[in-house]
């Protein structure tokens, strides 16, 4: 096949010997534009800034601007090896997986470092003083990848004045409309338009298959392809591009643009939707090592690209997570992932794949890609972490996989004795399982190996304000400041102290006007922004947060779980105003959230608890029984427990409602919700002395706790502890309460509401 172009064509003349090996560059179709490079000095002099303490910065980009990165790194790469910068430059050309780069290196430059499923794995196993990375990469998924490094992002790219907007026009965006008898164009076009969407180009042979091109004798029709995509080269529709790897591959594509507006009238047009992909992928040869890369890159396109999933028929969702859960996991589809994973050849395409089941939550296949690569080299570092992260995760949803969740992380920490984000991760872990001591030992290990780790120094303060404890919280926030005062993980920190606090002023301010001025696109600060607002009764300032955040992340969990609480909530305090449609809009955002990660156990609580307050009881038993299996698979922890409790009160079935509220306050003694709780039944059944002994013990258990207790959980005791008290007709000591909340808030507009009865 020849290789036709009509744009430029960059050959990267100046990369350093030891960098062409693994680096060879794909000759791709660029349309003309001029670059202003009198930005280029910026750039510079960030990079100059970063290398000493060590970096990474970002550099975005829209998809429609995609040659302008070339220009620009090309020029910043020269001015750095004229400084004696030894520069190495990476790529993605469809591999999965970086390179270890040579010690020499100082500075990385990665085009395209999203695309590298160990982009973050590589950069933390690198990256130290006196290092740079330079990575680019499109906008949607920067904004979907955490970056847990020191880092700095520069939106210079996206800056209008940067490029001459007339020359760098793109392809027609139109949806591809051609004549009825060139079937075999439309056909080629529709599945490289599937494919290129979302950043994935299947090779000639596997696309011949994918489009039925098969010889007399049983083999790929290459020819044949060749001049359907010829015709489409005529019309501007497809282009060719040689991948050098070597051995060369060719593949046929259209912009990203254009890919990804075909596949938009695909969807609205033919109900097109990730079902319609699995005929296409159970044609790939797991044994062909490329056929392969094009499903895991498409794989790893859909999981990254929530954005452009949640526009393509929203409401069917049917380019939801779960949709692409449901054809992985069913036939045809079941079948050819076992083949793939008995296939792969390498640790680094076993960690991919892997990770992409563990995103997708399918836990127990991914934790079947990781064995897999083990099984030839059991101390294989990235390997070993990832087993572990995995089965920390199940281990929040399932208490038997605690113990391996433990050995894997031992595993992993004898083999990575000197990387402190394993052992770092390790006392998350074991944070998250409330052995604290165990994991502030975790916590001392990482920063011994590096005391200025400021990501070990922001988990343990964050674990010792769950424990209540804001002064040794505050003693290790004031070292993070002192390290990286700009850090957005340490900003957004410094918020989460003052709200502990009951300084909601001073909250808002970190994290509006500080964090979100510091990086304008921070998803954690518009979440706690939305948490904070909701907590204290503020509707229509949560909402206005939490929609700019689910914006940014469609697929977020922490924000489809705060909308759902932010209409519950509303339901439950103005029911007068939309408690039914409240209800409804929080079922719905649970549902979707439910998609996402089916067997979260916050989220399944907070759906029974919505289809218990809309009182059906279909719905009621229904969620009864999903709290049944969460309390089965979790070992019964205080919270579902609770859940259960109160929907099997209203499905009168009073002495397991009680045998559970025995249960709770066997795990969690004095836990007040339950006491509030416990009383209200015991009113509700005419045993008023119970009642009003069980809601003594209620107070007393707050004052016991208060002290511990973050400032907004005060307030919703203390509410709780007004409403029932109200309830026993104790009016003096209900406003007593209300009293002593507002002292820690007087702009609350929750007490206010109660105050009004």
């Amino acid at each position: 096949m020849n290789m036709q172009t009509n744009g430029y064509d960059e050959e990267w003349d100046d990369l350093d010997p030891f960098d062409r090996m693994n680096n060879r560059p794909s000759r791709e179709i660029y349309l003309p534009g001029n670059v202003d490079f009198k930005k280029r000095s910026d750039i510079l002099n960030i990079c100059e800034k970063m290398i000493n303490d060590g970096g990474v910065l970002v550099l975005p980009f829209d998809e429609d601007m995609e040659f302008i990165p070339w220009f620009l790194l090309s020029v910043i790469s020269g001015g750095m090896q004229l400084d004696g910068r030894a520069v190495l430059k990476s790529q993605f050309l469809g591999a999965p997986y970086l390179p270890s780069p040579p010690d020499q290196a100082q500075v990385w430059i990665i085009h395209h470092a999203p695309c590298f499923a160990n982009f973050i794995a590589s950069v933390q196993e690198w990256l130290k003083p006196g290092r740079l990375v330079i990575a680019t990469g499109l906008t949607w998924q920067w904004d979907a990848l955490e970056i847990n490094l020191p880092s700095r992002r520069m939106d210079i790219l996206l800056q209008t004045d940067i490029i001459d907007t007339d020359a760098a026009s793109v392809m027609d965006d139109t949806c591809v409309k051609l004549p009825e008898e060139q079937q075999d164009l439309i056909k080629v076009v529709r599945i490289v338009s599937m494919f290129a969407a979302w950043g994935a180009y299947p090779p000639d042979t596997v696309l011949a298959r994918m489009a039925g091109f098969i010889r007399q004798d049983g083999q790929e029709d290459t020819d044949r392809l060749e001049e359907v995509v010829e015709a489409g080269v005529e019309k501007k529709l497809l282009v060719w591009v040689t991948i050098d790897k070597p051995p060369s591959i060719q593949v046929a594509r259209p912009s990203d643009a254009k890919a990804r507006n075909h596949l938009r009238g695909l969807a609205q047009e033919k109900g097109i939707g990730i079902k319609d992909y699995a005929n296409l992928l159970v044609k790939v040869d797991q044994n062909v090592r490329d056929e392969r890369y094009a499903f895991l890159n498409l794989m790893q396109g859909w999981l990254a690209d929530s954005h452009l999933r949640a526009s393509l028929a929203p409401e069917k969702r049917a380019f939801g997570i779960r949709a692409i859960r449901e054809i992985i996991t069913s036939n045809p589809l079941q079948g050819k992932i076992k083949s793939i994973k008995a296939a792969v050849e390498s640790a680094a395409e076993s960690l991919v794949w892997g990770r992409c089941m563990m995103r997708l939550g399918i836990l127990d296949l991914g934790l079947g890609f990781l064995d897999r690569g083990l099984s030839a080299n059991r101390r294989n570092p990235f390997l070993l972490h990832a087993r572990a992260h995995l089965l920390g995760r199940w281990a929040a949803t399932r208490d038997d996989k605690v113990d391996e969740a433990r050995n894997a992380y031992n595993d992993a920490t004898d083999v990575c004795r000197e990387n402190y984000y394993v052992w770092q991760n390790f006392g998350v872990f074991e944070a998250e399982q409330r052995n604290y001591k165990i994991a502030a030992d975790l916590f001392d290990r990482a920063l011994l190996i590096e005391p200025r780790n400021v990501f070990s120094l922001v988990a343990r303060a964050n674990m010792y304000l769950d424990m209540g404890d804001i002064v040794k919280a505050e003693e290790d926030i004031r070292a993070a400041s002192g390290i990286a005062p700009e850090n957005s993980y340490v900003v957004h920190l410094r918020g989460r102290a003052a709200f502990f606090r009951g300084e909601w002023a001073a909250a808002k301010a970190i994290w509006q006007d500080e964090l979100l001025k510091l990086d304008p696109r921070n998803l954690h600060a518009r979440q706690s922004l939305g948490f904070m607002a909701r907590e204290r009764g503020f509707w229509d300032d949560a909402e206005k947060a939490l929609k700019e955040a689910q914006e940014m992340s469609p697929e977020n969990i922490p924000v489809l779980h705060e909308l759902g609480l932010l209409h519950m909530d509303r339901a439950l305090w103005e029911p007068k105003k939309s408690r039914d449609e409240d209800l409804e809009m929080a079922r719905e955002g649970l549902l979707i959230a439910t998609d996402v990660e089916p067997e979260n156990p916050q989220v399944i609580v907070s759906l029974a608890t919505v289809e218990r307050l809309k009182g059906d009881q279909e719905l009621m038993r229904g969620a009864a029984a999903r709290l049944e299996e969460l309390k089965r698979r979790s070992g019964g922890r205080p919270y579902i427990l609770h859940a259960l409790a109160m929907c099997l009160h209203l499905l009168n079935r009073t002495e397991d409602r009680d045998g559970l509220f025995d249960r709770i306050l066997e795990k969690s003694p004095g836990n007040i919700r339950t006491l509030i709780a416990m009383s209200e039944c015991a009113y509700d059944e005419n045993r008023h002395p119970e009642a009003e002994t069980t809601a003594t013990r209620a107070r007393r258990s707050y004052d016991q706790k208060k002290a511990l207790m973050p400032a907004n959980e005060k307030i919703g005791a203390l509410l709780d502890l007004a409403r029932l008290y109200r309830k026993l007709g104790r009016v003096e000591a209900a406003d007593g309460f209300l009293e002593e909340a507002g002292k820690i808030d007087r702009q609350n507009a929750k007490i206010a509401l109660l105050k009004r009865g």
